[in-house]
């Protein structure tokens, strides 16, 4: 999720569609809570209808998301069964139940569990992506890292931005075919562009209505 070709790296994105849900939430009289994690770290924010609670959730999107270091070790990255699991233990029935993540490193567990999760509950997937998961340019050089090994991507080989292509648009993939499978809705979120308008976009309403 820290990794950004233009604006927003993924995870600022991720961020803000979850403080935006939040706000919305409460402002309307419901409870509030969510499951906040890292690769090495979970949160779990029981949900309430209090501001200490939104308050909670909040600091831990931000200390999330400020985990990103040059000097960090690298370690295994958490896939999102483990916070699936916790919202579904967190969730029982009849809540809304909205997942904002890159959905990297899903499998046949991951569908599982919403599934589960589906039969008691409603469920909205937020998918971020990045603008090139949608189309790379072919005049990029960029150095990516996992903290200990750097690697550097020039997009100018043909070769390399078909490699880059079938990875990006085959996670995106499998996610809509979720959607297809499960009956869930997937709302795409790109981290290319300000956050806010999509979502208002997505939910059919005008750019001045308040």
């Amino acid at each position: 999720m820290f990794f950004g070709s233009k604006l927003n790296m993924k995870s600022v994105t991720a961020a803000e569609t979850a403080a935006i849900a939040a706000f919305a939430i409460l402002d309307q009289g419901d409870r509030v809570g969510g499951i906040v994690f890292g690769d090495e770290m979970v949160a779990e924010i029981r949900p309430l209808r209090s501001r200490r609670t939104l308050d909670a959730l909040t600091t831990a999107i931000a200390d999330a998301n400020a985990l990103l270091s040059a000097d960090a070790p690298a370690v295994e990255a958490m896939g999102l069964n483990r916070p699936l699991e916790a919202a579904q233990r967190l969730a029982g029935t009849n809540h809304l139940i909205i997942v904002v993540s890159d959905f990297d490193g899903i499998d046949a567990r991951t569908e599982t569990l919403l599934g589960g999760m589906i039969k008691h509950n409603d469920v909205i997937l937020c998918l971020v992506t990045d603008p090139m998961a949608h189309e790379i340019a072919d005049d990029l050089q960029i150095v990516i890292s996992d903290g200990i090994l750097q690697a550097e991507i020039d997009t100018s080989s043909g070769r390399v931005r078909r490699s880059l292509a079938e990875m990006t648009s085959g996670r995106v993939a499998e996610v809509l075919a979720l959607e297809k499978k499960l009956g869930v809705p997937v709302l795409p979120l790109n981290a290319g562009e300000a956050t806010l308008p999509q979502i208002r976009r997505l939910l059919g309403l005008s750019a001045g209505r308040p």
